[in-house]
């Protein structure tokens, strides 16, 4: 048992619980707060949204950040771990524990909360941890654990020789910073002088011990290593990793690039063979390309005249209501689609009887044009989500129109009209109501409110829920349609645990943390943290 200044993680084997001193009120405030923060930190993307500039964004996560953080660091680590928090947020986290020395009365010892960071890198995909790393250089974090987690993230990665070419001047950048100038530049000096063939001594050969070798853990031996990280600083000689080999030739023959990321391919033709047409790029890799490149380039490749295989199974529900926005919907994605909704409905923590669902598909519902109709594709998803989970359902649209004659593909346009809707859905007897709606009500504004003010003063009590799709944090917490009921913000059907959770924190905040830390802990804290001290 660890005593924490205002906080008692207690451990029994694998079994977790936290005890606290503090008043209830307090408990209360902080309960508070942690929803808030878990509302941001399961949205938040740092995009500018239809009603968020991205500097409102990012000054509006980064208030919540701070304001957790200053509460109890460990609790805002452990919340980053939580299923459903965005990566944004848990990049913006990591920056933040980084950034600030570690002092002892937090609820997880220095060790633990070391843990912890290892696990969220690992958690965060390539892109977001080069891009943290990034930000890491920018804020001049240079701390002796901000320099660990730089280089065993890295040089431990298994996939670091894909990495070395995908992401070469990034991997540059991070590498360069956790080493300083100074010693990259004598690495690439070695690595080079090796790669020519000469023999290194004893010195040389302790400096790539201590600053390569030792920070390395993965599957790879030392030489792949050593040869990624030559590649990294610059170092193209001799070569026998396939990847960099392949880098290396495509400068001269596009051809040699096929087993290449598209990205990287296409970034060597615009370069190297600038005459040579975009579509034998496509052509070249259309092989390798991952699930997401294979969704994104349909429309590209069917104005190429290239064809690209996309299996609608590897998507989950948004990606799939997206995709059918952009190029039409068939009978294999509606499949698809159905699967993966069965497949949330088995881990979907209730049932309902009968339910109804009121669908805002007006106007503002297309979202912003950076990521157009994603409250759209959520609010269909979350949509189909509430009716798999039901024995039976109502389902009424507020504005928006059929796709193709199909009632199930809907797209947004014209005013949110509610109020009317949901008196219908209060007379049919459903159990419950959830609203799915960006909250902007405006024929007229404040209908809703008096709707369920008028329906409970009648004794009507059916639950009503606002389910509110988002795909970026709200500068102002989401507009809510009527005090007097639950909104959750949503940007994904797999995320509306954290949304509960919330409601647990501004109920029961000790019990909802004493839970996040066991949904946490158990597995964070068996990590092997040898390399973590």
């Amino acid at each position: 048992m660890e005593i924490m200044e205002n906080f008692i993680l207690v451990r029994d084997e694998s079994r977790f619980h936290v005890e606290s001193d503090l008043p209830r009120d307090e408990l209360q405030v902080l309960g508070k707060r942690l929803g808030q923060f878990l509302e941001l930190a399961g949205t938040a993307r740092g995009r500018a949204t239809f009603y968020d500039t991205g500097e409102e964004q990012e000054k509006a996560v980064q208030a919540v950040h701070n304001d957790i953080m200053a509460w109890d660091r460990s609790l805002y680590s452990i919340l980053l771990c939580l299923t459903g928090v965005t990566d944004y947020t848990r990049m913006t986290g990591l920056a933040n524990l980084l950034s600030v020395p570690y002092h002892p009365g937090n609820l997880l010892s220095l060790e633990q909360e070391n843990r912890v960071l290892y696990h969220l890198a690992g958690l965060l995909p390539p892109q977001r941890l080069l891009k943290l790393f990034v930000a890491l250089r920018g804020k001049k974090t240079n701390s002796s654990r901000a320099r660990k987690l730089i280089l065993r993230s890295i040089l431990s990665a298994d996939n670091l020789e894909l990495w070395s070419v995908k992401y070469r001047k990034k991997l540059r950048v991070a590498l360069t910073h956790a080493w300083g100038q100074k010693l990259a530049s004598t690495l690439a000096l070695i690595l080079e002088k090796k790669a020519s063939g000469h023999k290194l001594d004893k010195k040389e050969n302790a400096i790539l011990a201590r600053s390569i070798h030792k920070n390395a853990g993965g599957k790879h031996d030392q030489a792949h290593v050593a040869q990624c990280v030559g590649f990294i600083l610059g170092v193209e000689k001799r070569l026998t990793l396939p990847l960099l080999k392949a880098y290396r030739d495509a400068k001269r023959d596009l051809k040699h690039g096929k087993k290449l990321p598209y990205e990287t391919l296409e970034g060597i033709r615009s370069v190297y063979h600038a005459k040579v047409p975009n579509a034998e790029v496509l052509q070249l890799v259309k092989d390798s390309l991952t699930a997401a490149q294979r969704m994104g380039f349909q429309k590209k490749a069917r104005q190429e005249g290239v064809q690209v295989e996309m299996d609608p199974t590897q998507y989950g529900p948004v990606k799939l209501y997206l995709y059918g926005f952009e190029m039409g919907m068939s009978a294999d994605i509606f499949a698809a689609l159905d699967k993966k909704i069965e497949g949330l409905v088995r881990s979907f923590p209730f049932r309902f009887n009968n339910v109804g669902i009121l669908v805002d598909s007006s106007g503002s519902m297309y979202g912003d044009e950076t990521q157009k109709l994603r409250p759209m594709a959520v609010t269909l998803a979350l949509r189909d989500l509430l009716v798999f989970a039901a024995d039976s359902s109502e389902i009424s649209y507020a504005g928006g129109r059929d796709m193709n004659g199909n009632r199930r593909m809907r797209y947004p346009e014209g005013n949110t009209d509610l109020a009317m809707l949901l008196v219908d859905l209060l007379e049919s007897g459903v159990d419950s109501i959830f609203i799915l709606s960006d909250g902007y009500e405006n024929t007229p504004s404040g209908r809703v409110s008096e709707v369920i003010s008028q329906a409970r003063n009648l004794g009507i009590d059916t639950p009503i829920y606002q389910l509110s799709p988002v795909f970026g944090a709200k500068t102002g917490g989401i507009r809510r349609l009527s005090e007097s009921v639950p909104a959750m913000p949503v940007d994904n059907p797999a995320g509306l645990g954290v949304g509960m959770l919330r409601g647990m924190l501004y109920t029961d905040p000790l019990k909802a943390i004493s839970g996040i830390a066991q949904m946490v802990l158990p597995s964070v804290l068996t990590i092997e943290g040898e390399k973590n001290e």
